[in-house]
């Protein structure tokens, strides 16, 4: 074996050959358990690293800031990946329940604004409550035109004010019932 004349020739070796350890030393990993930290220097000075569980902490092992993990140690971690793994799940389902609770704090809002389920675009209401809409309204009809021929047979005005309890925003008094309209008899 002999080092390579040119310096592209040693960079493109140097480049094939990280990639072959690395991924050797991610191998080692995986079916061993075993922890590995490699750091390399290319040709031009820059640094690679690989390192399982990390450099750092494998660096920091070695250089006896933190004890060796023993043999018999693999039992404890394979509990703590369990015990981990449960606190993910749990956190998993307090954020899924958390996410529905918003939606429904959001939809409750959305109604409170509202207030009445008759304020929503017409677009947006079903069959039933359309149904309780056009019982309401003809019940509105039926009174304001009652009011009318009450106010007709006191010899009242029908342009006088409608008091605070009757009022019901802007209405077109000249509404005749189907009954006055079959009858001929119009407001």
């Amino acid at each position: 074996m002999k080092r390579f004349s040119t310096k592209n020739a040693r960079q493109a070796s140097f480049s094939k050959r990280r990639a072959s350890l690395f991924k050797k030393a991610s191998e080692l990993c995986t079916l061993t358990g075993a922890e590995v930290a490699i750091i390399l220097f290319s040709p031009g000075g820059k640094a690679f690293a690989f390192g399982h569980p990390s450099v750092d902490t494998i660096t920091n092992r070695f250089s006896n800031r933190y004890p060796m993990p023993h043999s018999d140690n693999q039992d404890s971690r394979g509990a703590n990946l369990s015990a981990l793994n449960q606190r993910l799940n749990y956190l998993h389902e307090q954020l899924v329940t958390e996410e529905k609770r918003g939606e429904e704090l959001k939809q409750m809002q959305m109604e409170r604004q509202r207030k009445f389920w008759f304020d929503a675009p017409i677009e947006e209401l079903n069959l039933d409550q359309l149904m309780k809409l056009q019982v309401l309204w003809e019940g509105l009809q039926k009174k304001v035109v009652d009011m009318q021929v009450a106010r007709r047979l006191a010899g009242g005005s029908i342009s006088a004010p409608l008091s605070s309890t009757n009022y019901a925003g802007a209405i077109d008094l000249n509404v005749a019932t189907t009954a006055e309209m079959d009858a001929g008899v119009h407001p």
